[in-house]
């Protein structure tokens, strides 16, 4: 997650969740640490054995697999097409320039403040 990150406190209403398998071992920790609140996960797959890497799911954890394709494109139009709660915390783990386009959607179109939106790009 980051060692300068913190939970929210109090927590969201809900987690948003975008990576790749470079930002796993974050989201993975990010998912033990939020227990029962609920999180949607859209993670980049480049190898069909990717999608073998473990992620660590409860009953209130969605995960949905998205292969990478034109510099990740499909996790960026999801960010587009998703509805994203008043009271939900966006956290992205991507490449240099997914996250920066995912992080202006979710300031922009979801309104979400910065201090609800943890990003990082985990590699260019």
């Amino acid at each position: 997650m980051g060692s300068k990150f913190r939970l929210p406190d109090p927590l969201p209403s809900e987690f948003i969740i975008f990576g790749d398998t470079a930002s796993l071992s974050a989201i993975n920790s990010l998912l033990d640490a939020i227990g029962d609140t609920p999180a949607r996960v859209w993670l980049e797959w480049q190898r069909e054995s990717d999608r073998d890497i473990p992620v660590h799911v409860s009953d209130t954890v969605t995960v949905t697999w998205l292969e990478r394709i034109n510099d990740g494109q499909l996790l960026r139009e999801i960010a587009e097409q998703i509805t994203c709660p008043p009271g939900a915390f966006a956290w992205v783990g991507c490449d240099g320039l997914t996250t920066r386009s995912i992080m202006q959607t979710i300031r922009g179109r979801h309104a979400l403040p910065k201090t609800s939106i943890k990003a990082q790009a985990y590699w260019k």
